[in-house]
C-alpha cells in the first residue's frame, strides 16, 4: 500500500510539472508575433515627452511618413543605433525625414541624461508604464517601425539602425514611396 501512495504522488507531482511547463509555454510570444506587420494600423498612444508635453500618435500623422524606433538606455546597442539615428535625422530632416524615439521603462532623469551623453536632438517620448510597448509587440530593442501618413506599417526592422540601413528606408519609403504609402 505504502509503495502505491508513493506512486500515486510521484504520478501526481509529475502531472503538476508538465502543466505548469505547458502553461509557461502558452505564455511565450509566437515569433510571429514579435512586431507588427505591413499593412496593420498603428496602435493609438498618448505619451509624454522629456519636458513634460503629452504627444498623442494623432498628432504625428498626417504630415508625412515617421521613423517610430523603441529603445532603452541600458541597451548599449540602442545607444549606437541612436548616434546614428541622430546624425542621419539632422542631415535629412529638412527633406522630410520624421523620427519619434520611444523610451521604455526609463524614468525622466535617466532618459535626459542619455540624451545629453549622446547630444540627441531628435523628439523622445517615455513609455514608463510599457503599455504602448505592449500595443506595438515589443519584445526586444531596439524595434523600429516605418508608419504612413494614415499611421499604417510600412516596414518593420529589429536591431540597431546604421547609416546605411537608414539611407536605404530613407531612399525607399520618403524619396521613391512605396506602393504601401496609403
Amino acid at each position: 500500500m505504502n509503495r502505491l501512495a508513493g506512486i500515486v504522488v510521484l504520478l501526481a507531482l509529475f502531472a503538476v510539472v508538465v502543466s505548469v511547463m505547458l502553461m509557461v509555454k502558452s505564455q511565450e510570444p509566437e515569433k510571429d508575433r514579435f512586431i507588427l506587420e505591413s499593412g496593420d494600423r498603428a496602435p493609438a498612444f498618448s505619451l509624454v515627452d522629456v519636458e513634460g508635453r503629452v504627444v498623442r500618435l494623432e498628432q504625428l500623422l498626417g504630415r508625412g511618413r515617421l521613423y517610430l524606433i523603441f529603445w532603452s538606455s541600458s541597451c548599449t546597442g540602442c545607444k549606437e543605433g541612436l548616434q546614428a539615428l541622430e546624425q542621419f535625422y539632422r542631415a535629412h530632416k529638412e527633406e522630410g525625414f520624421r523620427v519619434v524615439a520611444i523610451n521604455v521603462y526609463q524614468s525622466p532623469e535617466e532618459v535626459e541624461q542619455t540624451m545629453s551623453e549622446l547630444e540627441l536632438t531628435l523628439p523622445v517620448l517615455l513609455d514608463t508604464e510599457g503599455a504602448t510597448v505592449d500595443n506595438y509587440g515589443v519584445y526586444f530593442v531596439p524595434l523600429s517601425y516605418i508608419l504612413s501618413e494614415e499611421g499604417r506599417v510600412l516596414h518593420a526592422y529589429v536591431g540597431n539602425p546604421t547609416v546605411e540601413d537608414l539611407e536605404e528606408v530613407f531612399n525607399r519609403y520618403w524619396k521613391t514611396g512605396s506602393a504601401m504609402a496609403r
